[in-house]
């Protein structure tokens, strides 16, 4: 690496014989512009200042790989992994092919157009809104997630999004003694679910049951495992019509897939029908 040190004082910078810049000033000069990259703006190699100990050059044209001081302007993290994490409200434009981690309550805004980041990591509860040509994201640190202020519904796909799907008393299906029974059906896309509801019964005069069994299934006609569905036993003969609701269960799907609400009961002189409603919402 070239030296930079200043000539000595009694160095002339011109020589008296030649009228020229001396060889010690024309040494050092010269260093100088070699280390700036000879004067071309933009060049892979630039002086950085080592704070009182001298000069030091980096290589510009890769990633930096060292530890710049967010004091100097610098990120305070090494940049080797093409990783920055950030803070603040940040801004960016153009392009930026690197990953950009967040974790810390951040409003990030993003253009919608071009190439800005081959990944953005964002660490913590995400919402987004789009103003302009920039998409805004901000993340909630620490389980804050912000909600909604108003009475609207979570679009298809989001957090949150929510289905009711009901058949009326006038729509109730007939059911046969111990046979399990679809009493409505409903599909749930990919994602994470709770789900739940009632199923209400509509019994003929006279009619005695002895139980009725409830619940969500991803299979036709076919009550769920024993912690997915409700069990009520009777045993007797009914004067006004029950309602019973079903357990809350988890369905976690990897494709769009069929919900029954299904229902089973044990009845016995007249008839029995059922109706009801299924709940769902996506909880992640």
């Amino acid at each position: 690496m070239a030296t930079f040190t200043i000539p000595n004082p009694k160095s002339t910078f011109i020589d008296p014989r030649t009228g020229l810049v001396s060889r010690d000033w024309y040494i050092y000069l010269n260093n100088l512009l070699n280390a700036v990259g000879q004067g071309t703006v933009g060049t892979t190699t630039q002086v950085l200042h080592g704070g009182g100990a001298g000069y030091g050059q980096v290589a510009l044209s890769q990633d930096v790989t060292g530890v710049l001081a967010g004091v100097n302007g610098g990120t305070g993290v090494s940049n080797a992994a093409k990783s920055i994490t950030l803070g603040g409200n940040v801004t960016f434009s153009g392009s930026f092919p690197t990953v950009l981690n967040v974790s810390a309550s951040t409003d990030v805004n993003i253009p919608s157009s071009g190439t800005l980041l081959s990944v953005l990591n964002l660490v913590g509860d995400v919402t987004g809104t789009s103003s302009g040509s920039s998409v805004t994201t901000t993340i909630a640190i620490g389980g804050q997630l912000p909600a909604t202020t108003t009475n609207d519904s979570a679009a298809a796909g989001k957090l949150g999004e929510y289905q009711l799907i009901t058949v009326t008393s006038g729509q109730a299906v007939g059911l046969s003694s111990t046979v399990s029974k679809n009493v409505l059906e409903t599909t749930l896309t990919a994602g994470d679910w709770d789900v739940t509801g009632q199923v209400d019964y509509v019994a003929g005069g006279g009619t005695s049951i002895q139980y009725m069994q409830q619940g969500a299934s991803t299979v036709s006609a076919t009550l769920p495992s024993q912690d997915g569905y409700s069990s009520i036993v009777l045993g007797a003969t009914v004067t006004t019509d029950p309602g019973n609701p079903i357990p809350v269960s988890r369905m976690s799907v990897s494709t769009t897939t069929s919900v029954y609400l299904v229902t089973k009961a044990s009845f016995s002189i007249s008839t029995l029908s059922a109706y009801g409603t299924l709940r769902a919402r996506r909880v992640r």
